[in-house]
């Protein structure tokens, strides 16, 4: 602890073997040593990010405060590699992942097949509308997508002319 250029991981390295060696507190270590409780804290979490992102910070390529930010995200490995390929400070970093916590996680659809497709198309061209179709366990769904009335009321017509 006594050098002066500690990376952040060989900080937070020190602060879990005094914890883990003389059976300290994070309260009573942060005394001992004139640091906040919050902070021996907050860097001992360092030790708990997956390695690519460990590395990175190692490297210099990411700060403290990015890693502090990532440390509760859902992919901090793929989070980082924006980061750094953005070149984003501490603020932005955190922003990022809060908007990322937020969204909806992305819905993994299966490849629809061709004859699907091509029924899609052909009821779209008939009808004059965007068709989706999907399939359930029982049947299925049969979606039709209008921009206007005008366009309802003329796909309504041509269900009732049959």
């Amino acid at each position: 602890m006594q050098r002066e250029d500690l990376s952040p991981l060989d900080e937070a390295e020190a602060y879990r073997r005094l914890i883990d060696e003389f059976a300290r507190t994070q309260a009573s270590l942060a005394e001992a040593l004139g640091k906040s409780r919050s902070h021996i804290a907050n860097t001992v979490r360092l030790l708990s990010l997956p390695a690519p992102v460990r590395s990175r910070l190692d490297e210099g390529e990411l700060s403290a405060g990015h890693a502090r930010a990532l440390l509760g995200a859902a992919d901090p490995v793929a989070l980082a590699k924006e980061i750094v390929r953005r070149g984003l400070n501490v603020r932005a970093t955190e922003r990022l992942v809060k908007r990322r916590a937020e969204a909806p996680p992305p819905v993994k659809r299966r490849p629809r097949d061709a004859d699907t497709v091509a029924l899609e198309r052909e009821l779209g061209a008939t009808l004059g509308l965007r068709v989706t179709l999907e399939a359930k366990k029982r049947g299925g769904a049969l979606t039709l997508h209008y921009t206007s009335l005008d366009q309802l009321d003329r796909v309504l017509r041509m269900l009732r002319a049959g």
